[in-house]
């Protein structure tokens, strides 16, 4: 875990410098953005990685744009490997939104066991390992050396408690398509609502991890490097993301690109039950 810690906090830096300075972009085969600061984060994270574990394949967001990427014959049930998203919310980056990630995630049995994500333009770190809890981190200003630790305080998190009247909703800042609106809109209409928030990257799944929100349904195409990484942490901290037929998000999936389906992530696992409950209404 300090590791991984040390290499998000290192890419933060080339992230931040390029984000202070001149950011470069280009659009990759699926028209999406990429930029100047994906490449370099990505560059330290995957030099980081084969150093670490360099028996552990990597599946990476830009690289496996350009077909660096293992195949499906490569990763399968019962193996290892870490999912990487050297840049969440790069059309958000490029606009000056404080609010992107890098993120690092292990997957062990097709589910995500470790999760780190650092938030470097509003110095939020979180990291989570199934079955040891999650925590938020202050970083520090020094790297991680002889020893020394990156973090100067952490909270250990837990997520929301439970629902009474209301409840906290995150929606991404990417527009929906027709169909996904429909599913978040008749999804809203099962819950009382109280507070609508949008925001972009992986924050949504560090938010519900830290009980600052209790629902965060998507129905849009998310990759699963998008999400492995905040899954671990929200599941660390106790809370769960299942699909729309009430399955667990696995991972390694035998397709060449990775989509996930439409998912519900909740910030505690008995809020489905408890909206069940108030509502009458799965």
């Amino acid at each position: 875990m300090a590791a991984l810690i040390e290499l998000v906090w290192q890419s933060g830096n080339a992230v931040m410098d390029i984000y202070r300075s001149d950011i470069f972009v280009s659009k990759k085969r699926d028209g999406s953005f990429v930029t100047n600061a994906d490449q370099a984060a990505e560059k330290i994270i995957l030099r980081g990685l084969l150093s670490i574990a360099p028996d552990i394949p990597v599946i990476s967001e830009e690289a496996s744009d350009t077909g660096q990427k293992p195949g499906a014959g490569n990763v399968f049930p019962g193996r290892s490997f870490f999912l990487v998203d050297p840049l969440d919310g790069t059309a958000g980056f490029i606009k000056h939104d404080p609010h992107f990630t890098i993120n690092i995630a292990l997957v062990e049995h097709e589910r995500p066991y470790l999760g780190v994500i650092f938030a470097p333009a509003i110095n939020r770190l979180f990291a989570g390992m199934v079955d040891f809890g999650a925590i938020e981190a202050s970083p520090g200003s020094h790297k991680y050396k002889n020893g020394t630790s990156l973090i100067k305080t952490a909270r250990f998190l837990t997520g929301s408690k439970n629902i009474t009247q209301s409840v906290s909703l995150l929606v991404g800042r990417s527009p929906e398509k027709p169909n996904s609106e429909t599913f978040i809109n008749s999804f809203m209409d099962k819950l009382l609502i109280n507070k609508k928030e949008i925001i972009g990257s992986s924050l949504k799944f560090c938010k519900l991890a830290a009980g600052e929100a209790d629902v965060y349904p998507r129905a849009g195409p998310t990759m699963e490097w998008d999400t492995a990484a905040g899954q671990a942490i929200l599941q660390s901290a106790g809370g769960i993301v299942l699909t729309r037929e009430g399955k667990k998000l696995r991972y390694g999936k035998k397709c060449p690109d990775y989509k996930n389906p439409p998912f519900i992530a909740w910030s505690n696992t008995a809020l489905p039950a408890q909206l069940h409950s108030l509502t009458g209404r799965p």
